[in-house]
Parts: C-alpha cells; structure tokens; sequence
C-alpha cells in the first residue's frame, strides 16, 4: 500500500495542492467537535466528496490554460495542432500522448485539413480521458464553460427559440476570461444566426446542433463543436482498451513518427492552413414539436 501511494503521489502533479485542500476540507469538518469518530470521518468524506469538482476545475483550468498557450501556431482560435500537443508531451512533463484513433473517437480532432490534425481545445478539455472516476455510479469531469454562456441566454430570453437579432444583441454582451464585452460581432457569425433562423420559421432554436456550433464559432475557447450524433464514441481509456484490446496512449515511436510527418506536409504545403472554423449543415434538435429537419449539405464547409 505504501509503494503504490508513493507512487501515486510522484505521478499526480497537483498531489501537495490536494493534500492541502484536503487537510482545510477535514479542519472545517471537525471544527467544533471534541473527538473524531465514525460520524466525523463520515462527514469528512461527505463533504470532500461535495466539495472537489470545484477543487478539480483548478486542475481543469491549469489544462486550458496550456493548451490555449499553443493555440498560436495552429492560426485557428481553440485549436491546438497535434504536432504540438504531442511536443509537449515528448518535451515537457505534460502527458498529452493519446492515439490520434482515440482522440478521434472522443470527438476532439478537428481533420478539416487532414494532413494537419488539430486538437479541439474545448472538446479535449471536457472528454471522458480527463474525468476522474469517483465510484461506479459517477465520475468528476471538468466544467464545460459553454454552459454558464447558455444558461445567460435562457434566463434573459426565458424562452427555447428567438430571432436571431435579439440573440445576437445578446451574445455580443457576454464576457469570458477568454472573450473581452461589449464587441461587434462578425458578419459572418451574424449572416449564419440569420440563416439558421429560416430553417424554424424566423426564429433560431437554442438547443439545436447548429445553434451549438453557432456558439462554439462564437465562444470557440469555451463552447465545444458538436459533431453529428453517431459520428464519434466518446469513452474512457480503460473503455477503449476493453473494446479494442490496444492502449489509448501512444508510444513515443508512434508520437514522432506523427511530428515528422506533419512537419513534412507543412514544409509541402507551405504552412498555408485555412484559419476559419469547419461548418456542417446538419440540424439536430433536442426539443421539437414536430419531427427533426435534416439539412444535409457539404459535412466541412468553412465560414
């Protein structure tokens, strides 16, 4: 027991910044208590139960936080190339080092140019690999920032559906650490909000696929891109090692084996990536009173 906590403790970076949450976490607990018994340690476990997803979010921002930093060299805003993020990995005492086959599955990769994979940094950041399972019946997973921007605009709009003016006058108010309000919204943004509402009779469904990409063009630091239902198998390492019978994590051969290449065809192309973001027509609607509209046009048309 004491060689498995001692490595666990040389491997969770954060261990002295959990170890000191966890010791405030058991003095508020016993404060006013004379004795510690089966109850007080009952209610210790309770409350550090209660009380780590907000410790964990530390961790969580300490991850967007780094890869954000990269996201300079893709010319794509929340996108990380993936021979970046594995550079971290072989360079650095970050552990970025999932098979593209994985991250591919989890919905984080982002191929609109094939031959230079990107990291979707709002995806990668709220995937199943970086939760934390708890116990059988749940698990801690970081925050998807997305929603606290969804959860302003239902509570001004107190409704599922609004034209497209009154949700853009609102969208151009919200604020992240990412994101500097008032601004202007591009033209584009506000000519696709438009477009969106002609397929619901002038008004722009909130809980839709496409208002969720909608979003995530507008907050793409924040707001993950939804890819079609189907399309992706989101999954835990150790799920996807009982599925396929092959580890989620990459060697370092496979890892430079992929830098190299990406490389090779940046040198070919010319570096010449396409900044804007993928667009697919597809609508899904999460409420209807009516049957789904399926608009399928081109699936990785760009803004």
């Amino acid at each position: 027991a004491e060689l498995k906590f001692e490595k666990f403790s040389a491997r969770y970076r954060g261990f002295s910044e959990m170890k000191d949450w966890m010791a405030k976490v058991e003095k508020e607990t016993l404060a006013g208590t004379g004795e510690v018994g089966f109850g007080t340690v009952r209610d210790i476990v309770k409350d550090a139960g209660e009380q780590f997803g907000a410790f964990n979010e530390r961790e969580c921002n300490d991850l967007r936080s780094i890869l954000l930093d990269m996201e300079k060299q893709s010319k794509k805003p929340g996108r990380v190339r993936l021979v970046d993020f594995y550079n971290m990995t072989l360079y650095s005492h970050w552990n970025f080092n999932e098979k593209i086959e994985y991250l591919r599955e989890l919905g984080v990769l982002d191929e609109t140019n094939a031959s230079q994979p990107m990291i979707i940094v709002a995806n990668y950041v709220t995937a199943p690999n970086n939760c934390l399972k708890a116990m059988n019946v749940y698990s801690v997973c970081c925050r998807d920032l997305c929603e606290d921007l969804m959860a302003q605009l239902e509570h001004k709009l107190a409704s599922p559906s609004a034209p497209p003016k009154r949700i853009a006058e609102l969208v151009a108010g919200f604020a992240t650490a990412t994101i500097a309000a008032p601004r202007e919204l591009p033209e584009g943004l506000v000519q696709r909000l438009e477009e969106l509402s002609l397929l619901h009779g002038g008004e722009v469904h909130l809980h839709g696929r496409l208002f969720s990409q909608w979003m995530h063009h507008a907050f793409p630091r924040e707001c993950p891109y939804p890819h079609a239902a189907g399309t992706t198998n989101p999954q835990t390492a150790e799920e996807w090692l009982e599925r396929t019978g092959q580890s989620a994590m990459a060697s370092t051969e496979e890892m430079q084996k992929i830098v190299q290449d990406s490389c090779s065809a940046g040198e070919a192309e010319g570096l010449g990536f396409v900044s804007e973001l993928p667009w697919s027509h597809d609508e899904e609607l999460l409420v209807t009173g009516q049957e789904a509209t399926q608009v399928r046009r081109s699936s990785w048309n760009s803004v």
